[in-house]
């Protein structure tokens, strides 16, 4: 049998490529509907904030979302039309009653949040020589290529959309965290002046008694969001305690628990700032999932994955927010 030339080896090669890709060039090279779910649910699984914010679906790129809670007592003594009134003209008289007195009426605030999405792309760039050197290589199977490639994608979009979530600023020279306001920028009204002092105990208090008294019901809900190394240094000052608590904050993996509170960490929030929340309280909506498409560059022997979607941000109660 002849022996194959370099040409034909490298033929056979990109074959075998475009073979662990086909089904991404299917539909007019969008991605299928049941692969496009397993990477929506890889990006929100992934051990980022999304675990536990609210997700919304939007019919188009703006949705006004109605709010509503109660501004204080509901629950009033119960009176029957003869019993004495107590308010008003009535009060001390046994005259029918003509029920609650306008101050007694439970009050209710409401609101609109309205939810913007904006178009976000990320593009991978594969090139020929990468695809020959790990398929045909044998560095990869040729049928994991696909679920790498779109795993590798995943965890990155997941981790950008998460800095977009913390760091979002409207007035950023980076354009992408330029299109809507963050958690940190979105946090105005309950405000902690820790005035540079070390973060301790004694700072998560003062955040949770800096939380309106309606909310402090939620708490088992509420997280700390942090710095991962404002959370390794509080595990560290745990640590030094002489007790059980203190084993267990050096040798577990258990979320650190203040006051009831579990501190939640991510790599974007600012060391010298925490955020006190009920992830439920933030609001990440989604206009169209994902759309996957490929393109070939062949003068310069590249492939490109490309993934665009439509995403928005927001909370419901921004007093429901304490910041440090």
């Amino acid at each position: 049998m002849a022996k194959k030339s370099q040409e034909d080896l490298e033929l056979a090669a990109l074959r075998k490529a475009d073979l662990t890709i086909q089904n991404l060039l299917d539909d007019g090279g969008l991605m299928p509907p049941e692969t496009a779910t397993r990477f929506y649910r890889k990006i929100m699984d992934a051990p980022t904030l999304f675990q536990n914010v609210r997700k919304i679906q939007m019919a188009r790129n703006e949705m006004r979302i109605p709010t509503i809670a109660s501004n204080g007592r509901m629950l009033r003594t119960a009176r029957n039309m003869y019993s004495p009134g107590t308010v008003g003209d009535d009060a001390g008289y046994g005259y029918p009653n003509r029920g609650l007195d306008k101050s007694e009426r439970a009050k209710v605030r409401t609101g609109l949040i309205t939810l913007k999405t904006d178009e976000v792309i990320a593009v991978m760039y594969l090139t020929y020589e990468m695809l020959e050197d790990v398929i045909e290589g044998g560095a990869i199977e040729n049928t994991d290529f696909e679920a790498l490639v779109l795993d590798i994608m995943a965890e990155q979009i997941a981790l950008d959309l998460e800095e977009k979530l913390v760091l979002g600023d409207t007035g950023s020279a980076d354009d992408y965290l330029a299109l809507q306001n963050g958690l940190l920028k979105m946090a105005t009204s309950n405000i902690v002046n820790n005035n540079n002092a070390p973060i301790n105990h004694l700072l998560f208090a003062q955040m949770l008694k800096s939380l309106p008294e309606r909310f402090r019901s939620r708490l088992g809900q509420m997280r700390f969001f942090v710095n991962s190394n404002v959370e390794i240094d509080y595990r560290a000052q745990l640590a030094q305690r002489q007790t059980q608590l203190g084993d267990a904050a050096i040798t577990g993996n258990a979320p650190v628990n203040i006051m009831g509170v579990p501190m939640a960490r991510s790599a974007f929030f600012p060391t010298d700032t925490i955020i006190l929340a009920d992830p439920r309280n933030v609001m990440f909506g989604v206009q169209r999932r994902f759309r996957l498409a490929t393109e070939r560059d062949e003068e310069n022997r590249l492939l490109k994955i490309i993934v665009t979607m439509r995403v928005g941000q927001g909370v419901e109660d921004e007093e429901m927010m304490v910041k440090a």
